[in-house]
This record gives structure tokens, sequence and C-alpha cells, in this order.
């Protein structure tokens, strides 16, 4: 599935490819069931099919505990894709996510649930919390949340030192948002690569 979809050895076709991800994902193997979800979900080799995107996504969510899966379902719940809109069912999703398999995407959507009381009451402490272990994951968006909430103070006492280090993290980690902030921040060091590198 995966030589036909990318064109690997064999001509690129998208249908053979969905053909042979059902084939896999029927018998049982959880990353053909997310592919062939992310397939149906966006109608890509197949015809547009959201809820059953979303049963593919809640097989291997809940028979192997695959983590892009998951992710993938709490998403749907959120947004409303293939099922109906249930923020709660998001957040135990994850929630499963973040403790049982340690995904940083997942950390970083609790984390903005929790900033902007989405299925929750606001609460900015949580949701530092959640950005800072995104980014002590490697997740430059964490980073750059937890350098955003260092610099204004927002769950945590404002500590401009540390905010410039995430900052700077997610900027070394490509962030166009985190390279503004740090260079707006006023780091020579900084600066100088920012001009380097903006155009």
């Amino acid at each position: 599935g995966m030589c036909r979809e990318r064109g690997e050895g064999v001509q690129r076709d998208q249908h053979a490819a969905v053909r042979a991800f059902r084939s896999a994902a029927e018998l049982g193997m959880p990353d053909a069931q997310v592919l062939l979800a992310l397939n149906l979900e966006s109608g890509v080799g197949c015809e547009k099919d959201e809820g059953e995107a979303v049963e593919w996504y809640r097989r291997a969510a809940e028979a192997h505990g695959n983590t892009d899966a998951v992710y993938l379902l709490a998403r749907c719940h959120l947004d409303g894709r293939g099922t109906a809109k249930d923020a709660p069912a998001a957040l135990a999703r994850f929630g499963e996510g973040a403790e049982a398999h340690g995904d940083a995407r997942a950390m970083l959507q609790l984390g903005m649930c929790a900033q902007f009381g989405i299925g929750r009451d606001k609460d900015l402490g949580a949701a530092f919390g959640w950005f800072l272990r995104a980014a002590e994951l490697g997740s430059p968006e964490g980073m750059l949340n937890a350098g955003l909430c260092y610099t204004e103070g927002l769950g945590v006492q404002a500590d401009p030192q540390r905010a410039q280090e995430w900052l700077e993290r997610a900027a070394g980690r490509g962030v166009p948002t985190a390279r503004t902030m740090a260079y707006l921040r006023g780091d020579p060091r900084l600066k100088a690569r920012w001009e380097l590198t903006r155009d």
C-alpha cells in the first residue's frame, strides 16, 4: 500500500494503495487502519467518508492502542468530523494519548483546551503545565507556548530568561512566530540570525 501511495518501485496509484490499506486494516493491522482512515477522511484514493474514518480510528485506538489513532480520533471528536462534536470525549482521548502514550501532540491540545476553556473550565496553570510537558518532549509548538506563557505570566510567574530560552528553542526548530517573538524581545544574537534567514 505504501509503495503504491508513494510510487516507490511501482507506478503511483492512490486507489490501489487504499485497497491495500483496506485489506490490511481488515486483517487487524493498526497502522493500515490509520492509513485507511486518513484516506477516507480526506477522500484521497477513495470516496470521502468521515464516519467510516472515525470507525477505523476507533478500532486502531481501542483494539491496539495506536497513538496516532488515539490522537486523530480525539481531533474528530473536537472538530465534529465524522462524529458529533464532543469536547469531553476529545479531552478523554487527548488525556489517554498524553498519559498512556506520552504524545506531545495530545499534550499541546490539552493545553489549548485548558487555555481557552474548551470542554472544561479555563485553567491557565494547567495549560502551562501541558505546554511545558510537550516542550520538554521536543514539540516546537509546545516550546512556543511555554515561551509565551513565561513572557506574559500566563499560568506561571513571568520569567523573561526562561521565556527567551523556550522561544529560542522553538525558533531553532523553525517556528516563525517564535523567531519573531525572540527578535522583538531584543536578543542581539537572534536578531542577527533572523536578519540572515528572513529573506
